[in-house]
């Protein structure tokens, strides 16, 4: 337990930097119930961080934090799932652009109320055609200019693109 106590006596700066640079699995669990939100933000983004760890901190009250398990790759896609329906924006913008999303979840935001949710799906290369299919009319030039510009569009959307009057889209 004197483990414990020494890493609670340190600052918040100095454990929050601790939460960044560690790649001790042990202490990464430690300062993942820290009181301090940015240092448990700091685990979320740690590449180290074990997807156990990730998936008790996608239940966190701090919706920073949440956000960025929402963009770890390491995040599994079951918490990604849960995440995709998270109430704050940044979360699920986040879950959109993870590469780690499935595809289900991906065309489930593709549907999502927030535009920039929408322009993430489009991004992400992983996308599934269904879901760049249900962006392909968003009222959203930006969002419909993602689905151009993601290398993994198919030919046949970026004909609909621009059979629909797009064409700015595609230029």
């Amino acid at each position: 337990m004197k483990f414990l106590i020494e890493i609670e006596e340190l600052s918040v700066e100095l454990r929050s930097m601790l939460a960044v640079e560690a790649t001790n699995i042990l202490l990464l669990r430690v300062l993942a119930k820290d009181t301090t939100p940015e240092v448990r933000k700091n685990v979320a983004i740690n590449f180290y961080t074990e997807s156990s760890v990730l998936a008790e901190l996608a239940k966190d009250i701090d919706d920073t934090v949440r956000k960025y398990v929402a963009a770890n790759i390491n995040t599994p896609k079951t918490v990604l799932h849960f995440l995709a329906i998270d109430e704050d924006q940044k979360v699920r913008e986040n879950v959109a652009e993870n590469l780690n999303t499935s595809k289900r979840d991906l065309i489930i935001l593709s549907h999502d109320g927030s535009m920039r949710v929408r322009k993430n799906v489009a991004l992400n290369p992983n996308s599934p055609t269904k879901a760049l299919m249900n962006l392909i009319h968003d009222k959203f030039e930006g969002v419909r200019k993602a689905i151009a510009s993601n290398a993994n569009t198919s030919k046949e959307i970026l004909k609909i693109l621009g059979d629909d009057g797009y064409l700015n889209v595609l230029l």
